[in-house]
């Protein structure tokens, strides 16, 4: 189906879940797996909750006005019109010669560095402001010249394509495409006429061709973003999109806003944030990109900022009950309760139906310590298609709020009994129990919930996390191990999986399955430094230690005074009998972190063994100094007061060390010392 050349629209789907937001990471005081350096948010996000209850009950339409302002400056998929599901917004976009206020526009032609570029100085004047005939004019003056100008026939494709004659359009960039190949416009102007035409294959194609020619072919990312998202595969989009913003100034818009949308609905709120905040100063009209910023900034709990925008979004078009929910949501987020009621009071005069507004009604009730309306309005939400199990998580989620653990637990309790529970249930349930019991009988009963969780879903990964991780929390490691095996198995792609999984194996003493797990969470996060290192010290302790070499000189070459890589690397490459380097690399650490005792330490061993006593026990006793608790570092001073004959003291500093530690590596040669003096 072909657009009419006139205007050219897109569709951005814009039905944000506004009423689903649950306003705060639920959260218990005390984790019951504090041995593990991350918490237990991603079990715990709100997007877990929601998918498992999500309302379907479409919001009562009201009559739209007509947009103020035409909103996303993006090329259009006209056949798409057509495809709008309930509650989604479509905007209308200017057409591409409207947007002469903005330089970053599909309308121009590239002439930097290309054959007879000075023959069309005021091309891109001429085709913003509608001077096509005389673009025409000029690129067939060339052509007569220069019969084989890529350039000219690229212009007169393009004039052709704005003045609504297509096929000679696709005539000329076919031709420009095929006389200057090296060139991404041509491809990417036939892209989009694809596009409009409804050729999705064709275009998809010419777009990712015009991208290997020119990976930063912004217009070409842009439009592929489009196309993407219409068929739903939104991964591709996103990073399309975001490929299409780079390099933009921050006024510009665009497809940020599609950007966001998408965003929103991965649940990366904060991306969503990244990409809007400057780019939308509140006086900009587009009414739609206000209202996907204000939902991020609610589920990111920036709430006065949500009110803001949310604000503004009925100052432009107060017929939009999304926005009003999210505004009650907001005032209550922030604390403003009876401003939150008035809100919603006003929102259901209006839609006394609306069970999403019923449900915040009821929030609301809660916080004003009213619990008899609460239980009315959660009532008359569940009449009207709300799910019992959802209003009791909700429930749950405002006494944990409140601290008041024992309600939540008797909700939860009683969600079990009832059959209507779900894995996110029995995980907070075990976790109240596990780090809020009173008695050892609350703690066995919290892990029988997480083994009760497990047996009625058993394909829940983050549950077999949770009983692997209290395990482990109790030194159980080897019990934990199988659980947390499985738990990577059916959910293959989680890092924090694979974290706990590594750690749970290294002190199990299993290194070199430990080494594997690190190995996988470092394919899953190559670009963090602190898998990367994880990496490298399970290879370090496996004793791979090229491997582990490697792994060391890639992080500092990434972070150069990293301390714990350099201090890594120094005893590797001591171990190898590369001193000097290893010195260097020592003393690097020091200078990145000087009062940390083993980086001391290792420096003063590396100095030690190249026979620079003195120097050596200098290291030792600033190490021992700073940290006085550590065996090791007693170890090693004593070895080098030995060297120097002060046997009385070296023989006080090892039994020192022997009375910290008797199970080390290094205790046998220790005693042997100490006999010996």
């Amino acid at each position: 189906m072909k657009v009419n050349n006139q205007r050219r629209y897109s569709l951005i789907m814009l039905k944000e879940s506004v009423m689903n937001i649950s306003n705060a990471t639920l959260k218990i005081q005390k984790p019951f797996f504090q041995w593990l350096t991350f918490t237990s948010q991603k079990f715990l996000r709100p997007s877990f909750l929601e998918h498992m209850f999500r309302e379907h009950k479409p919001w009562k339409k009201r009559p739209q006005q007509k947009a103020r302002h035409p909103g996303v400056f993006c090329l259009a998929l006209a056949a798409f019109l057509f495809a709008v599901p309930p509650l989604a917004l479509s905007i209308p976009l200017q057409p591409l010669n409207d947007q002469a206020k903005s330089r970053d526009q599909i309308t121009q032609v590239q002439l930097a560095g290309r054959a007879n570029a000075k023959s069309f100085s005021n091309i891109n004047r001429l085709l913003n402001s509608r001077q096509y005939n005389r673009a025409i004019e000029n690129a067939n003056a060339v052509l007569k010249k220069h019969p084989n100008s890529g350039l000219a026939n690229e212009i007169l494709g393009t004039a052709h394509f704005l003045n609504g004659q297509r096929q000679k359009a696709i005539t000329f960039l076919k031709k420009a495409n095929r006389l200057a190949p090296s060139q991404s416009g041509p491809l990417t102007k036939l892209g989009i006429i694809n596009m409009e035409d409804g050729n999705l294959i064709k275009a998809e194609n010419q777009l990712l061709q015009a991208i290997k020619i020119n990976p930063g072919a912004r217009f070409a990312h842009q439009r592929l973003g489009l196309l993407y998202a219409y068929q739903k595969k939104n991964t591709e989009a996103i990073r399309h999109f975001s490929l299409g913003l780079k390099g933009t100034p921050n006024r510009y818009i665009g497809v940020a806003v599609n950007l966001g949308h998408l965003l929103n609905k991965s649940g990366n709120y904060k991306a969503t944030v990244a990409v809007l905040e400057a780019r939308l100063p509140e006086k900009n009209p587009m009414v739609e990109a206000h209202l996907i910023l204000a939902t991020a900034y609610l589920a990111t709990g920036k709430y006065a900022k949500a009110h803001s925008r949310f604000k503004r979004v009925l100052q432009l078009n107060p017929t939009i009950p999304e926005a009003s929910l999210g505004l009650a949501k907001a005032q209550r987020g922030e604390g403003k309760y009876l401003d939150a009621q008035q809100t919603i009071n006003q929102l259901l005069n209006e839609l006394p139906n609306s069970a999403n507004a019923r449900m915040e009604e009821g929030e609301i009730y809660l916080r004003l310590n009213k619990e008899t309306f609460a239980n009315t309005a959660f009532d008359t939400a569940e009449v009207l298609g709300v799910k019992r199990p959802y209003i009791n998580l909700r429930k749950a989620k405002f006494y944990l709020d409140r601290k008041d653990f024992s309600r939540a637990r008797d909700i939860y309790q009683g969600m079990v009994s009832k059959g209507t529970a779900d894995a996110f249930v029995y995980g907070q349930l075990s976790e109240l129990l596990l780090s809020q019991g009173q008695s050892q009988g609350d703690t066995l009963k919290g892990e029988q919930m997480l083994k009760s969780g497990i047996k009625r879903f058993p394909n829940n990964a983050y549950l077999h996390l949770r009983h692997g991780s209290y395990l482990a929390s109790l030194g159980e490691y080897k019990k934990s191990l199988p659980i947390l095996k499985k738990s990577t198995q059916l959910l293959s792609n989680d890092p924090v999986i694979w974290k706990t999984y590594m750690l749970a194996l290294a002190r199990a003493g299993q290194t070199t399955e430990s080494v594997k797990a690190a190995k996988r969470l470092y394919e899953l996060q190559p670009n963090t430094i602190e898998v990367a290192v994880s990496y490298a010290t399970q290879l370090d302790a496996n004793n791979q230690l090229k491997e582990a070499e490697v792994m060391y000189r890639k992080i500092i070459k990434a972070v150069p005074d990293h301390a714990l890589a350099l201090n890594n690397l120094a005893n590797v490459l001591a171990r190898k009998n590369n001193y000097p380097e290893a010195e260097k690399m020592a003393k690097r650490a020091v200078k990145s972190v000087s009062n940390n005792g083993n980086l001391q330490d290792t420096l003063g061993w590396i100095l030690y063994k190249q026979g620079r006593i003195d120097e050596a026990l200098a290291a030792l006793q600033r190490a021992t100094k700073l940290a006085p608790k550590v065996a090791i570092i007693w170890y090693h001073k004593g070895v080098a007061l030995n060297k120097t004959g002060r046997t009385s003291e070296a023989k006080s500093a090892i039994e020192k060390a022997l009375s910290m530690n008797s199970t080390a590596d290094w205790v046998g040669d220790a005693k042997v010392l100490s006999q010996q003096l």
